[in-house]
């Protein structure tokens, strides 16, 4: 949902549907009983950050040919599409270099979207906070 808005995303009620989230405190099986106490209030807003994406190829001669940024919540995935190659990339944080990346690719993840990456890798729970 929070992909819907490309500024500040208004509350949003977020059910689980799975066994482990931390932006799903509400069970679908009691959708009704989570809405009314929520539109009764009082609630508690957890606020989350997104990332602000920019990929520039090398190809682009100039800032109007690059791909429109894009804005996530949990991750993005950068990748060598369908070359057999390894890619070389580039990471910029704000206009400040970070590092360079050679291999199939890289995922940029938020705190939102770090706790799965954490868990696959056979690390532990991370905390969005």
């Amino acid at each position: 949902a929070a992909s819907m808005f490309k500024g500040p995303v208004p509350p949003i009620v977020p059910f689980s549907l799975g066994s482990l989230g931390f932006m799903t405190p509400f069970y679908s099986e009691n959708y009704k009983e989570c809405l009314e106490s929520v539109l009764k209030g009082p609630i508690s807003i957890t606020l989350r950050h997104r990332l602000l994406c920019h990929v520039v190829r090398d190809a682009a001669k100039n800032e109007f040919e690059t791909e429109e940024p894009i804005l996530v919540l949990n991750e993005v995935t950068i990748d060598r599409g369908i070359s057999s190659y390894l890619t070389n990339l580039e990471c910029y944080c704000d206009n400040s270099f970070v590092t360079c990346v050679q291999g199939d690719g890289l995922i940029l993840s938020t705190t939102s979207g770090s706790t799965a990456y954490s868990l696959a890798a056979g690390g532990s729970m991370v905390h969005p906070q």
